[in-house]
């Protein structure tokens, strides 16, 4: 009867023990700051009354991932692909992704069960006055042999649920500024080619236009000697064949250096650009317009998609930082040998040891690092929601811009274009009269000097419609779809 009461009072002293221990328990845990309201996340804004008045644009589809084939140049198809192959701006990007999915990963391991083995040997002396009664003044060597010692956290709060998502939200976010870093390469290299073009071709027109202003001073270089004319009018037509030079010269200087551009944002030496060559470029007449723009940007451009995984994953470091306020619990427990006699860990198996439990950590007093890290936590987010709502308004803006200056260039074109055609009618009408009799040849050559010059800004504004394009679909988001972004419309 005695040995039954025994039982039952063992069953009993680790409710009672649990009873006891429960409100020291809960008076022990640290408690939050209250909280202060957060920054809230905006809505894309409307441009829908911007791209309706787009007389120039037509509906369509979002902007493809190699969006830059459609201009049918295998010439900037080869750079952009050089680009993103080689550019050192990418790799190291690509380099930080790769950090974020190491810490990502690290995170996820702490949810898992830790398990190590050990081995210790030393040679120890206990003091003859020591508390160790039985082994005072004696010296041995202390073997411990622990094969298996295992460590689980509990995570009952959330806390290591809260961090792993934390860091694979920075790591979501990582990749898809590598996709705006693609992006924006990828668009810089194609407006560059485009300038290239345009100051080739311009060279082209202002060699052809100095030869004209050559002939023209030969011209008026007999005139003089024959006495038809004075020496202003000579000196005129030296001036004119002056700024011809410097014109031909001017062009000749900035495809040199647009090829030495093209180069660096291709990751190649300066050598590597005098090989590129420059082709004729298809220029569409209007533009594809994606029907609602404004929320389809969050799922389109990587640099708001990055600005919003940085949200969520301010979001998680908030709960991770509140779960440091509550208990923490973690099961340990080993297994191995300890004896102070190698025989006995050879041949006896009383020197077997183990033990398994859980320990109990309380945030009794943190000195203020709890509540500091809280609220850095906070403000963390409230900085990442205010920079997704930065992102936002200027992806808008950029879109609106880009279709903006699209129409703008578009319609100085046509204009170019019809100025052009009437100085290429009185060329010709010149050159009719010339072969006529009724006009000297000296006002042929002016016509045709005049009209090279509106054909020198035709090429202009070609080169910038082009370059409106690649504006607009950079604003687009360029083609780049990342894995998840449906998750954080």
């Amino acid at each position: 009867m005695p040995s039954e009461c025994k039982s039952v009072e063992r069953r009993r002293w680790p409710t009672m023990l649990l009873l006891f221990l429960l409100p020291w328990l809960l008076s022990g845990c640290a408690w939050p700051p209250i909280d202060t309201p957060r920054a809230t996340l905006i809505r894309p804004p409307e441009s829908g009354s911007t791209i309706a008045g787009a007389g120039s644009t037509k509906s369509g589809d979002w902007p493809r991932r190699q969006w830059w084939k459609r201009f049918g140049s295998s010439e900037l198809n080869r750079l952009i692909t050089v680009a993103l192959q080689d550019s050192p701006t990418l790799r190291w990007a690509a380099t930080r992704v790769h950090q974020a999915q190491a810490m990502a990963d690290a995170r996820a391991a702490e949810l898992l069960p830790l398990a190590t083995s050990g081995l210790a040997v030393s040679e120890q002396h206990y003091s003859a006055n020591s508390i160790q009664a039985k082994l005072a003044g004696q010296s041995f060597a202390y073997v411990i042999i622990n094969p298996v010692q295992m460590q689980y956290h509990l995570d009952l709060w959330g806390r290591d649920r809260a961090t792993l998502d934390e860091a694979m939200g920075i790591e979501r976010a990582h990749e898809a500024e590598l996709a705006q870093s693609a992006v924006t390469l990828a668009a810089a290299v194609a407006r560059t080619y485009f300038r290239l073009i345009a100051a080739v071709e311009q060279e082209r027109i202002a060699g052809e236009i100095l030869g004209t202003q050559r002939t023209m001073l030969g011209l008026e270089q007999a005139r003089y000697t024959f006495g038809l004319d004075s020496k202003i009018e000579l000196h005129t037509a030296r001036t004119g064949v002056d700024e011809a030079v410097q014109r031909h010269r001017a062009a000749a200087i900035q495809a040199s250096l647009l090829r030495d551009q093209l180069a660096v944002l291709a990751g190649q030496g300066p050598d590597w650009g005098g090989r590129i060559h420059t082709s004729e470029v298809l220029l569409p007449d209007r533009l594809s317009i994606p029907e609602n723009v404004p929320l389809g940007l969050i799922a389109h451009r990587p640099d708001v998609i990055a600005a919003r995984f940085r949200v969520e994953a301010a979001s998680k470091g908030i709960a991770a930082a509140e779960a440091a306020f509550y208990p923490d619990i973690n099961l340990r427990g080993f297994a191995g040998i300890q004896s102070v006699s190698l025989i006995d860990v050879l041949f006896q198996g009383s020197s077997l040891a183990f033990a398994v439990g859980p320990t109990l950590d309380l945030p009794l007093f943190q000195g203020g690092r709890l509540e500091a890290n809280l609220e850095h936590q906070r403000a963390q987010y409230d900085s990442a929601v205010e920079t997704y709502n930065g992102t936002v308004l200027r992806a808008a803006q950029e879109v609106a811009d880009a279709l903006a200056r699209w129409n703008g260039v578009r319609e100085q074109r046509v204009r170019q274009q019809q100025e052009l055609a009437s100085y290429e009618a009185n060329q010709r009408l010149a050159a009719v009269l010339h072969d006529h009799g009724l006009r000297d040849r000296n006002r042929v050559l002016v016509s045709l000097s005049s009209r090279d010059d509106q054909r020198l800004r035709l090429k202009t504004l070609e080169a910038e419609q082009l370059r409106a394009i690649v504006d607009f679909v950079e604003a687009l988001g360029g083609g780049f779809e990342i894995p998840g972004a449906s998750q954080s419309r």
